[in-house]
């Protein structure tokens, strides 16, 4: 794919790939473009961007750039007309995606550049996850770089040619007119190469989801650990040595593992990454939300959205390893991340929205959460850093974490100010992620009463919703998107654990239904989909689907499916025949790719245990193998 790159810098006249893709500093010769085509916003468009239940899409309603909708039939205007695609992807709780729409798609120049020679598209990632999916995997083969917003030129059958990450207006001004004169000249060599580089793309897939025969599930289990360990951060904790992401999957199956054969290293990896995480930026010190990621691997410098799906995660984690290790600390931490999702995410009677914004309303990256040192001080009554440690090093803001023997009257001082700001909110009630919700509510009512009331009402919305088919992707008024896998195995899964503590036989039925229909639905000739979506790529179906920072679906449908077995109730025997076949078929990625698998993996050996009480081939000991330093 790299050699196809090659040859489109010397169609497209210049020196290296990055200087092209983002144009700092370009210059661009010869006579000024003329219009290719003319195209007045189209009513009927903006009426579906305005009234769409993305808020993402309906804060770009007024741009000048006159965007379309992901469809079918967008797809096949772009088809018919011969016309490059220019599709964003983003949402609303992300900084630079705001920013980009605050310098960039509000120039009326660049929009006329883009309306008379592209067909514009803008997806909300959340809402078109597969299409999302295909773009940033595009984006990490041939830019090195993946995440929001990503903006990608494709030709007019959908083929990715090249994209951008954050870019100003003059930039991408400057890089799409030299586009746009390389695609009058040769738009179908451009074109034959991209479709080259979309079906290497798509077979590079293809070839890492093919059977793995040789395989075992000792293997599979060493894999997992091999690459945990080659990852593990001994200093730190969590995995990686630049940025710190939560990696709760990978933590959650640890555990797992860990709790068949319990083993001191490994239980010591797991307390030095939370205490870490619990202790560092990753979660707000004065309200309790975490926070998507920190920059830092000290767990320090957040990027300061916060996700309903990271914040159901890491309290669940933190609860369970509360009682796992016996630990106050995590308990604590845990129950204050559920109760500021009640206290701030808590919509319509008891759902949830999907994510708080990361900028305040002041326009600031994390202007919500932060305060300047003057204010601070003013607040505090003296020296701020008396009084609180900064979580910010090296920023003009200050994100604060009440310290030393006044540290429960700072935290008072700071929550009331906090109260006089105006907190942004993505107000998209996403089905699935408020089945995790609800299994982290179930987490914290097994510790806390006051979370009995909020997991019951979600429970009702959900039970009463998914019901019947089909269930659909979000619970806003105007949302016409049936609900994907995630849906229906995210929602089973808080349904199931709202049955262990309540014991109502009619969940338990339900959660069987959701699983039947998720199968039927999704799992096809062997290979799970995960919805059915526009982009060309976007619907290959998959052995087992990767974890990511929430839980791969198809493991879950397993670890579900596999828990109802040992239930003893009339489901026992429903899905012991599917979980047989796919406990004895392993993809390529789940051995080379085995860390973003470890769902799946620790489901399957905690199956074999449950089933065997044993690990049949497996020696005793197996799972006691240390994440340390080799």
């Amino acid at each position: 794919m790299r050699d196809s790159w090659i040859e489109l810098a010397k169609i497209l006249g210049r020196v290296s790939r990055v200087s092209y893709l983002f144009c700092v500093g370009a210059v661009v010769l010869g006579t000024p473009l003329i219009p290719a085509h003319g195209d007045d916003n189209d009513p009927t468009e903006y009426s579906a961007l305005v009234n769409h239940p993305s808020p993402y899409l309906r804060a770009h309603a007024d741009d000048p750039v006159s965007w379309r909708i992901l469809t079918a039939s967008t797809m096949e205007l772009a088809g018919s007309s011969g016309m490059p695609i220019f599709i964003s992807s983003g949402y609303q709780s992300c900084y630079w995606c705001y920013r980009l729409k605050q310098d960039t798609f509000v120039d009326r120049q660049l929009a006329d550049l883009i309306n008379q020679n592209f067909i514009p598209i803008l997806i909300d990632r959340e809402l078109w996850q597969e299409d999302d999916r295909l773009l940033q995997a595009f984006a990490r083969e041939t830019l090195d770089f993946s995440g929001w917003p990503l903006s990608v030129v494709m030709t007019p059958a959908g083929d990715p040619i090249f994209g951008y990450g954050y870019i100003d207006s003059r930039s991408l001004t400057l890089s799409l007119e030299k586009f746009i004169r390389a695609w009058r000249e040769s738009s179908q060599k451009i074109s034959r190469m991209a479709r080259l580089d979309a079906k290497q793309l798509l077979q590079s897939e293809l070839e890492q989801d093919e059977m793995w025969t040789e395989g075992s599930l000792r293997a599979l289990l060493d894999a997992f650990i091999d690459q945990a360990n080659a990852s593990a951060d001994m200093e730190y904790g969590g995995f990686g040595r630049i940025e710190k992401y939560p990696y709760v999957p990978q933590l959650i199956a640890l555990l797992d593992l860990n709790s068949l054969n319990p083993d001191p290293q490994l239980s010591a990896f797991i307390r030095l990454t939370l205490d870490n995480l619990i202790g560092g930026g990753l979660i707000d010190k004065v309200e309790g939300g975490v926070f998507r990621y920190t920059e830092q691997r000290d767990w320090k410098m957040p990027h300061f959205e916060q996700m309903l799906g990271t914040q159901a995660m890491v309290s669940k984690l933190l609860l369970r390893a509360a009682q796992t290790f016996n630990n106050v600390d995590y308990q604590t931490a845990g129950i204050r991340i559920l109760d500021n999702m009640v206290r701030r995410m808590e919509s319509d009677g008891g759902w949830y929205v999907s994510s708080l914004s990361a900028y305040g309303s002041n326009g600031k990256d994390g202007g919500y959460y932060t305060w300047d040192p003057a204010t601070l001080n003013h607040l505090l009554g003296g020296v701020w850093q008396d009084y609180a440690m900064d979580l910010l090093p090296h920023a003009d803001a200050v994100l604060p974490a009440p310290s030393g023997n006044r540290s429960g009257d700072t935290l008072h001082r700071l929550q009331k100010d906090r109260k006089l700001r105006a907190s942004q909110q993505d107000s998209k009630i996403l089905i699935g992620l408020n089945g995790l919700a609800l299994s982290a509510l179930v987490a914290g009512a097994s510790v806390r009463a006051e979370f009995v009331a909020p997991a019951r009402a979600l429970a009702q919305h959900l039970a009463t919703l998914v019901a019947s088919d089909p269930v659909p992707f979000a619970a806003n008024k105007n949302s016409s998107k049936r609900g994907d896998l995630t849906t229906y195995v995210y929602t089973a899964a808080g349904l199931f654990d709202w049955w262990q503590l309540t014991a109502q036989d009619e969940i338990l039925d339900l959660v069987a239904d959701l699983l039947v229909r998720a199968n039927e639905n999704f799992y096809k000739e062997g290979a799970w989909i995960t919805n059915r979506s526009i982009l060309i790529g976007s619907n290959q179906g998959k052995i087992a689907i990767r974890d990511g920072q929430l839980p791969s679906p198809s493991a879950e449908w397993f670890r579900l499916a596999s828990a109802l077995a040992f239930t003893k109730s009339k489901y026992g025997q429903q899905f012991t025949g599917q979980l047989d076949r796919i406990a004895e078929t392993w993809s390529k990625s789940m051995h080379s790719e085995a860390f973003f698998h470890g769902t799946i993996i620790a489901s399957m050996v905690t199956r074999k245990w449950l089933t065997n009480n044993d690990y049949g081939t497996l020696e005793s000991g197996t799972l006691n193998v240390a994440i340390m330093p080799r």
